[in-house]
């Protein structure tokens, strides 16, 4: 009898363990509603727009004067982690906590600007958006294995 409790009671002590482990990590939605302020301190508005690529995510943030950052990142323990670009002033990182209800909670810096800013996204939910075509990106060439001699 006791034999047997001590298995049930090590079974549920592996399973309490083991279960974070094994779940899912949330995935991004397809569009949100981005507001922030930048490092002079002036307020903005951008939509972020995701799209799944194996394990990773494209990411674009497009502006309402058409400005365009593009990113890579990727989803590991709740949280997105991921680079971006505008291609003119350089690169910049950001970090998202998703929550619960979908929306994103985060923090960005950007290459030669000293500081780190915050950024809130809520989900599109009216809005069917799909990630433009024109901004993914594509697979670069097959890389070379040999090396020149």
């Amino acid at each position: 009898m006791n034999m047997k409790r001590i298995l049930v009671a090590l079974a549920i002590l592996i399973t309490w363990k083991i279960m974070p482990a094994l779940a899912a990590e949330p995935e991004l939605l397809p569009a949100y509603a981005c507001t922030g302020a930048n490092a002079n301190d002036r307020p903005y508005k951008v939509n972020l727009y995701t799209h799944k690529d194996g394990s990773s995510y494209q990411l674009l943030w497009l502006t309402d004067s058409e400005e365009r950052f593009l990113g890579v990142g990727y989803v590991e323990d709740g949280r997105v982690i991921a680079s971006y670009s505008d291609f003119d002033s350089g690169l910049g990182a950001t970090s998202y906590l998703i929550a619960a209800d979908g929306s994103l909670d985060g923090h960005y810096t950007f290459l030669g600007v000293p500081g780190v800013f915050v950024e809130s996204c809520k989900p599109m939910e009216d809005a069917n958006p799909t990630f433009p075509e024109h901004d993914r990106a594509r697979p670069s060439s097959t890389p070379k294995t040999e090396k020149a001699v």
